[in-house]
């Protein structure tokens, strides 16, 4: 197979598989006959050619550790975002940024632990975050069954983490403890939240 030829079969599976995207194990399970070193430089041509051409609203977006899915650039956001059919969103309130940072540096996490660290309830904040698929369930607590949470392949995708958990910026992790006045997650920057929008 040549490099073209390669290039346009992973241009496929990206397409195919729209948002979820392909993980590179997949990819070097399907194209078995390929050398994981021409994959890997096949998705490098095909970004550097969305990139150069201006003709294309395409790019590849990397995220999850070795997981890729194609998007439009965005720069061109503020256009699509016209189109009649697409929500106009609003950001993520406070609360909601609050319980996603909790859960993404303490997964997996109850919801009586979360509602413990910021001393208010999040019934209302867990089930927004659930609907925007940015956080999942993941089984039960063995101390008292409740749902335990951790932050689902959407929630690195929103934030660009191509190397998945390994990416979230380093915090002291008292600062989640919101229960007291001398640590307020609020005013800290962790993530990046205007990429995520409340519907």
């Amino acid at each position: 197979m040549n490099k073209k030829e390669l290039e346009a079969i992973i241009e496929g599976m990206l397409f195919v598989n729209g948002d979820d995207g392909i993980s590179l194990a997949t990819l070097l399970e399907v194209l078995n006959e390929e050398k994981p070193s021409d994959i890997k430089k096949a998705i490098d041509a095909l970004e550097e050619k969305y990139e150069k051409d201006e003709a294309s609203a395409l790019s590849i977006q990397r995220f999850d550790k070795n997981k890729y899915r194609l998007q439009t650039k965005t720069r061109y956001n503020e256009y699509l975002a016209k189109l009649s059919y697409v929500d106009q969103p609003r950001k993520l309130s406070p609360s909601m940024v609050e319980v996603l940072s909790i859960i993404a540096y303490q997964q997996p996490i109850t919801k009586s632990k979360v509602d413990k660290l910021r001393n208010a309830d999040s019934a209302y904040q867990i089930q927004r975050l659930k609907e925007k698929k940015l956080i999942k369930s993941i089984g039960k607590s063995e101390n008292n069954n409740a749902n335990l949470y951790v932050v689902t392949e959407s929630f690195y995708k929103v934030f660009n983490l191509e190397n998945g958990q390994d990416d979230l910026p380093a915090i002291d992790l008292s600062d989640l403890d919101l229960s007291s006045n001398q640590n307020q997650l609020k005013d800290k920057n962790i993530f990046n939240e205007e990429r995520v929008n409340e519907e």
